[in-house]
């Protein structure tokens, strides 16, 4: 290109350099950009930078935060999946025992509390689970208020 325009980072309305090399198309395109070279060009003044930089930050801020929340909706929607499981497969062992309702119900209550004895549940032969599940149910283990 002929002609190079270097604008200075100064903001007390100095006016812009020009440089320009004189080839026979330079000069034919300098005639018709004169009544240009007479004007004062500035640089945007810092704050509108500043402001701009602030917007942007705002921005990324926001999406990382809604980020945040749907990664906390995944890996509830994934405990919820692995618990629905959890519970399934202890109401399968807990009708398999023959209990009362009323005894199904507090036991799923107290598994659903504390979800660590699912999986001594799991490790034990019938008789044991049987002998486990009245235990718990028994000695009220789970609620609120022990009583051993």
């Amino acid at each position: 290109m002929a002609k190079s325009v270097d604008l200075e980072d100064d903001y007390d309305g100095n006016e812009m350099q020009e440089e320009t090399s004189f080839s026979p198309m330079s000069v034919n395109q300098s005639s018709g950009n004169q009544s240009q070279s007479g004007r004062k060009k500035r640089a945007r003044p810092r704050s509108d930078i500043c402001v701009g930089l602030e917007k942007l930050a705002k921005s990324l801020d926001n999406m990382m935060e809604k980020s945040h929340e749907e990664a906390k909706l995944l890996i509830e929607a994934a405990k919820n999946r692995d618990n629905n499981k959890m519970y399934d497969s202890v109401w399968e062992e807990i009708t398999k025992m023959n209990l009362h309702v009323a005894d199904q119900i507090k036991a799923l209550k107290i598994f659903a509390e504390q979800p660590w004895n699912v999986s001594a549940l799991k490790n034990m032969d019938e008789a044991t689970k049987i002998e486990f599940v009245m235990t718990l149910i028994n000695h009220g283990f789970g609620s609120k208020d022990i009583k051993i």
